[in-house]
């Protein structure tokens, strides 16, 4: 899988989930280093806010949507 649908792929989880943590970009979409991809798509315009949980886990979501620390 290249780089272009990792990054596409992300977007569409995120438009249709709402946030997503990097274990489920590893576990669920198989994307194995997340962070590269969604600083990509920040590179291109997509605004992406980005929460860090317990164990150093990311959490990621689109625009201005409220971000859960859970």
């Amino acid at each position: 899988m290249n780089h272009r649908d990792q990054k596409a792929r992300i977007l569409h989880y995120l438009q249709n989930n709402g946030s997503m943590t990097t274990l489920e970009a590893r576990n669920v979409l198989f994307i194995m280093h997340p962070a590269s991809r969604i600083q990509q798509l920040r590179e291109e315009g997509v605004n992406i806010q980005t929460v860090i949980l317990e164990n150093r886990v990311a959490r990621y979501a689109l625009g201005s949507k409220e971000v859960s620390h859970d």
